[in-house]
């Protein structure tokens, strides 16, 4: 690097010849050594600068996250009865949407039979399973679970990690669209067991308005190495830290702002991460507040019943633990 890119152009000459510092000549190489020295000092100093002024950057008032696109995909099940039929007149008190992957079968059976079967004694409740594009072979497989089952919703979108937060957006839309009485929706992943009762019992001793309630996540921040599987470029994200968000593994949306976050959604850039875009980046353009339940953990609980006793969510459950679970908790057990 010349001194003339570091320290400008002599303005009295036209051409672009480096000015020399005074003092400075060919001579004396260790002198040039300390202006390398010192000008790396400077960049040091800048970029210590620029790192500072990120912390203090607040993308939600630059308008880095508007953005106006279309979640144009098509419906290849809807399963819109489910919410008509489950209801006959009567209101719906919760909708169970569970994110699962096209391949996911022994899992969705596993909930049907297990966690899921809570639902049928609860006339104001049903449950569903959302689902992206796979390949021909698996897809005839959900079209005859879907045909036995009817619970299927799948959009043309491709089902992969990275789509996750268009999977969420599909959820919002399905309700927003053939449940929108719901008053409150619960996001699952399917390899979680959730404990039904505890969360009719906890969503009935107050009620929650405008809210998001689950794992509260606090002062996350982006995951810079490449190498990691949630690696997020500065391009992406460039705010130092994560707003405030719950856990994507199961969290309890409002009815009263369901269609409010899926109308946002649209006009909000898209982040990959589906629980810091949807209950942290529109959650909090819509002024939605978050609530903490320890009751809900992103952990994996022990697989017996006691570990369900009060507790209303657990993670990282194989089709195998959700039975073992399910199992344990019929026999009654004193804990």
């Amino acid at each position: 690097m010349s001194t003339a890119i570091l320290y400008g152009l002599d303005s009295k000459v036209e051409t672009s010849r480096p000015v020399m510092l005074r003092g400075l000549s060919r001579r004396k190489p260790l002198c040039l050594l300390c202006v390398i020295v010192s000008t790396s000092v400077v960049l040091y100093s800048m970029v210590s600068i620029i790192s500072r002024n990120r912390v203090k950057l607040n993308l939600f008032e630059s308008g880095f996250f508007d953005y106006n696109h279309t979640h144009n995909y098509d419906y290849i099940f809807t399963a819109q009865t489910a919410c008509r039929n489950k209801r006959k007149n009567q209101s719906i008190f919760l909708t169970v949407v569970v994110e699962s992957a096209p391949a996911k079968y022994p899992e969705r059976q596993a909930i049907r039979e297990t966690w899921g079967s809570w639902v049928t004694q609860y006339p104001d409740i049903h449950l569903v399973f959302i689902l992206g594009l796979t390949d021909n072979t698996t897809q005839v497989k959900i079209g005859e679970e879907n045909r036995k089952y009817n619970d299927i919703v799948q959009e043309t979108f491709v089902d992969s990690y990275q789509n996750l937060s268009i999977k969420s957006v599909a959820a919002l839309r399905w309700v927003s669209k053939f449940c929108q009485e719901a008053r409150y929706l619960l996001k699952s992943d399917d390899d979680m067991f959730i404990h039904i009762p505890n969360l009719i019992n906890l969503l009935a001793k107050e009620k929650y308005e405008r809210t998001v309630l689950g794992s509260l996540v606090s002062g996350a921040v982006p995951i810079q190495d490449p190498k990691s599987k949630w690696y997020t470029p500065v391009s992406d994200f460039p705010m130092s830290k994560y707003p405030d968000y719950t856990s994507g593994t199961a969290y309890v949306i409002s009815g009263d702002v369901v269609y409010e976050l899926y109308h946002m959604a649209l006009h909000t850039r898209m982040f990959w991460l589906e629980d810091i875009y949807i209950t942290g980046i529109c959650a909090k353009r819509i002024n939605a507040k978050l609530v903490n339940s320890a009751r809900f953990t992103f952990n994996k609980r022990d697989v017996n019943g006691c570990a369900y006793k009060d507790a209303i969510s657990g993670h990282s459950n194989t089709a195998e633990d959700i039975r073992a679970i399910w199992s344990d908790l019929q026999t009654n057990k004193t804990c």
